[in-house]
């Protein structure tokens, strides 16, 4: 098997390439794909990158067409590089400049359709006003959903343009998507296959006819015959299956994803009070066997019209609320992508990335705890004694990256009091540091590493905010560590932090908030020293301050008066979560400086969950 070709031996290839067609190395790289050339394009564009020959340019169209050629063309040995090509392609230095600058929007466009429409909208206004913002946020998106980000290949970036690559073969009614297909299309990127695809044409049968009293010459009149796709996945809900309909909009249109069976209507009958309700029994009843919301309500319709009593309006009104309930549903927010990965086991990672001060230092303290996906083995040893778990180490990388998330380093990270489970790091905090990442992987002693286990490593991201400054710019505090209060029977042992970290709790654990005070004015004055604490526990999307919502959240602040000797102090406490909302929540600390007033706000997100 032939393995990836390093930048540097590729570029030395180039002479294997033509070079006598005209235009920019990107759109003849696009000639030779035309051309069943595949690998002698990519071979261009690499040169390319590296300026061989000509002068070297971050081309966001070459990153893009490299990722998307090697998942079309199933090259695996260049997934590799094609994560990198791709990360090099979203430069912000040539994010402004055309026609880089549309292909970023347009990356954006095809990104953003992953996810809820709020954040599409967002990101659409603010790359057109920042595009070189929308390149950095674009590598952050792809970097944190890296399943394996140990390794140096993206592997759901490269299932995303597999998926894109069948949507550009498959469906292609229209091109209304971002990805150059109908709307089909962006569900198959989104979500994968459907479990179950139902399809036909809409119609009225003789059979409908006569049992709704409409006549052939009507239902040829107006009956448009249009097409329709029902896609049914039953991973999206835990509790109910999730059914998406298509179709042509009043029944001859532009094929697209519609909220319910009256858009399939055609204009025509929409006006008729009598002729509307026929064709919709008839549309239902060819849609009935998908299940769902289909067949109760063509069973509903059916009992209504073959019932002996009916009372004047009321399939109008059935019809009413069938269309409101639609309506209703399909303004509700769409689950988020889904990725195979999804469903493979993940170790689990607990980690925790906070600015602190060591004497005057800026450093970074990261702390990990993380439990493996146990597997069952079997030897030549054990046959006779039945399975047995295999040992396992825990292995904990973090990996820190510039503003332009370019990798400055990795490392492991030091296992606390010979614990296989938590470990520990105190980074050198500069500006140069923009992104973090903490990986946790398990393994087997003796057994090569990339064979340890089948589990996905466990992961966690952090983007740190500037170093916190030292003495002689005033007061300081630290960023929160928030975690589990431990049993007094637990020794927590080298955890430099008194608590286990954890960011998803239950609600009827006490969540633990540790932090740490630093050269306050105030601490200058002989004796203890009084500091202002307000805790906020607010909804993830409410900004601090604001008034919230009502409800058992909290919005008014908690004020805890502490006093301390120590002009550097470090402080815990501990909440009770039993009165606020599961999900995703924030806690929002603010500390006042007595003595000259500065107050310095930190914030750290948790995940409270049903117990």
């Amino acid at each position: 098997m032939r393995t990836p070709i390093p930048i540097a031996v590729l570029a030395a290839t180039l002479a294997a390439v033509p070079q006598e067609a005209p235009g920019d190395a990107y759109e003849r790289g696009l000639a030779l794909i035309a051309a069943d050339s595949v690998e002698d394009a990519l071979v261009l564009w690499v040169a390319a990158r590296t300026g061989v020959p000509g002068p070297a340019v971050e081309d966001p169209r070459i990153g893009r067409a490299f990722v998307e050629a090697v998942a079309a063309s199933g090259l695996t040995d260049y997934e590799e590089l094609a994560t990198d090509m791709f990360y090099w392609g979203l430069s912000a230095n040539t994010a402004a400049v055309e026609p880089y600058r549309t292909e970023i929007l347009e990356e954006g466009r095809r990104t953003y359709a992953l996810e809820d429409s709020l954040l599409a909208r967002y990101w659409a206004e603010r790359g057109a006003e920042d595009p070189a913002a929308l390149a950095r946020e674009l590598e952050r998106y792809w970097l944190e959903r890296d399943p394996t980000p140990a390794t140096r290949v993206n592997e759901r970036l490269i299932e995303h343009w597999r998926r894109v690559a069948h949507a550009r073969g498959e469906f292609l009614y229209n091109r209304t998507s971002p990805y150059g297909t109908d709307e089909r299309g962006t569900f198959h990127v989104r979500y994968g296959e459907p479990d179950t695809i139902f399809r036909g044409f809409l119609s009225v049968s003789s059979r409908d006819e006569r049992e709704t009293g409409l006549s052939m010459l009507m239902a040829i009149r107006f009956d448009k015959r249009p097409r329709y796709e029902i896609w049914e996945y039953r991973r999206l809900h835990a509790d109910s299956l999730t059914q998406f309909l298509f179709g042509n909009i009043r029944g001859d249109g532009v094929f697209r994803l519609v909220s319910g069976i009256h858009q399939l209507i055609p204009f025509e009958a929409g006006f008729n009070n009598r002729l509307r309700p026929a064709i919709e029994y008839a549309y239902y009843s060819d849609v009935a066997h998908a299940g769902g919301r289909f067949a109760p309500r063509f069973d509903e319709l059916y009992r209504m019209r073959h019932s002996d009593f009916t009372i004047s309006g009321g399939l109008e009104g059935v019809s009413l609320r069938h269309r409101s309930d639609d309506l209703r549903a399909a303004r509700r927010p769409r689950p988020a992508a889904v990725s195979d990965f999804d469903r493979r086991p993940r170790n689990s990672l607990a980690a925790q990335a906070a600015r602190i001060l060591d004497g005057h230092a800026p450093r970074i303290l990261v702390l990990a705890v993380s439990s493996p996906v146990w597997t069952p083995r079997t030897d030549a040893i054990s046959l006779g004694l039945g399975n047995a778990l295999a040992g396992r180490v825990a292995i904990h990388t973090v990996v820190l990256r510039d503003p332009a998330f370019n990798e400055l380093v990795r490392a492991e990270m030091l296992p606390l009091g010979g614990r296989d489970d938590a470990s520990t790091a105190v980074l050198r905090h500069t500006r140069a540091i923009g992104h973090l990442s903490v990986v946790a992987e398990y393994g087997t002693p003796g057994i090569p590493w990339n064979h340890w286990t089948a589990a996905l490593p466990g992961h966690a991201h952090f983007t740190p905010g500037p170093p916190l400054s030292p003495p002689g710019d005033g007061f300081q505090v630290s960023d929160l560590i928030v975690g589990i209060a431990p049993p007094a029977e637990l020794d927590l042992g080298d955890m430099p932090v008194p608590l286990l970290p954890a960011t998803r709790v239950w609600r009827g654990d006490p969540l633990r908030v540790y932090f740490e005070i630093y050269h306050p004015r105030a601490a200058e004055a002989a004796g203890a020293v009084g500091f202002d604490v307000q805790i906020r526990v607010v909804p993830r999307g409410v900004l601090p301050g604001s008034p919230g919502r009502t409800g058992r959240t909290r919005t008014a602040p908690v004020t805890i008066r502490l006093e301390s000797w120590n002009p550097e102090a470090e402080h815990f406490f501990d909440l009770d979560l039993g009165d606020e909302h599961s999900g995703d929540l924030r806690i929002v600390l603010e500390v006042s400086d007595p003595e000259t007033g500065v107050t310095r706000r930190r914030v750290a997100p948790i995940e409270v969950l049903e117990n």
